[in-house]
């Protein structure tokens, strides 16, 4: 785990593949790393891999409040992680909270992207509500539901 920590790059690759082989007995030490103000984003986004990689139900509250996380890098890793949870048991709680990111048009850019990326395996008439919701958008995020994309 300290290693997540590390300014090296090199160094916190080999903590995740580590973290990783080591499985569901880190998914609870990952997702206190990501509940603390203390690690650098680097860090976050190192265990937010980690947690994907698992792919341990355990992780996605974290994730999902880690989509708030105030470095966009963090979020967006918070994101992919959800991502995998989309057509779990708790499927209905990850559309609903991506779903409220895609529509918050205070949100970052990038970050709505990446939302609307994840939410495109879903089924189109499933998207139908979120694609006209976003047609008026006037940032550009609508443009994915445009060329092909989420269709």
């Amino acid at each position: 785990m300290a290693d997540l920590m590390s300014e090296h790059q090199v160094v916190r690759e080999g903590a995740v593949a580590r973290l990783t082989v080591i499985g569901g007995r880190a998914v609870e030490r990952l997702t206190a790393l990501l509940d603390t103000n203390e690690a650098a984003p680097s860090a976050r986004i190192a265990a937010l891999r980690t947690l994907e990689a698992i792919a341990d139900p355990r992780a996605l509250d974290a994730s999902l409040r880690a989509i708030d996380d105030p470095d966009a890098g963090v979020a967006q890793a918070a994101v992919r992680v959800a991502r995998i949870f989309l057509r779990g048991p708790r499927g209905a709680t990850v559309v609903d909270r991506l779903t409220e990111v895609a529509l918050n048009r205070t949100r970052n850019e990038p970050i709505r992207l990446a939302v609307i990326g994840a939410l495109s395996a879903l089924e189109s008439s499933t998207l139908q509500p979120l694609r006209e919701a976003l047609e008026d958008d006037a940032s550009g995020t609508s443009a994915p539901w445009h060329n092909g994309r989420g269709r």
